[in-house]
């Protein structure tokens, strides 16, 4: 009597241990199995099948602090319009006018610095010295040369800030013009 007693509380414990590894094995391969298909889709169409994961993939891989080289001054950043004169300043003492344009890009893109792109298709304001009548989706070009301009962003949660270095170089490509921006915005 005692062995059938303790036969069904092991039988009993025996299913239960047997439900929780099909649950566990159930609850892995339902994520493994997004995960993988999501990269099989990625791998087919990397530009189509990413949209909906940009968002995402730009919160778990966003810059989290500002550039090494600006940290300092921008730990006590209040004020948009001071902190972007004393990035200026910052800038042009340690890339003073005649710098290369090389070497500035290098430092800057070591820091993590990106380039500017240009909206695609976009057009000139202003054409054979008329202004432009644009009409509907038509966007407008930056006034700057883009290949002359760097950006870094940063932030976390809902807050977000960049910097934006733009310059301008002489026909021997040596710096002619370099300021600094700083803008910062919450939701």
């Amino acid at each position: 009597m005692d062995d059938q007693h303790t036969a069904q509380p092991k039988a009993a414990e025996s299913r239960a241990t047997t439900r929780r590894r099909w649950l566990l094995g159930v609850g892995l391969f339902i994520p493994a199995t997004a995960g993988l298909a999501l990269l099989v889709l990625l791998q087919l169409d990397p530009e189509r099948n990413f949209v909906p994961v940009l968002p995402l993939r730009e919160r778990l891989t966003a810059n989290t602090r500002p550039p090494a080289m600006f940290a300092d001054q921008l730990a006590a950043a209040s004020d948009r319009d001071e902190t972007s004169r004393q990035l200026t300043a910052r800038l042009q003492r340690e890339f003073p006018l005649g710098t290369t344009e090389r070497t500035l890009k290098t430092a800057l893109l070591a820091q993590g610095f990106t380039p500017i792109d240009a909206p695609e298709n976009c057009v000139q304001p202003v054409q054979h010295g008329e202004p432009l009548r644009l009409g509907g989706s038509v966007a407008v070009c930056p006034p700057q040369d883009q290949r002359k301009s760097l950006k870094y962003q940063w932030g976390s949660g809902a807050c977000g800030s960049t910097i934006w270095v733009r310059w301008s170089t002489d026909a021997s490509e040596v710096i002619t013009l370099l300021d600094g921006y700083y803008n910062t915005t919450c939701l």
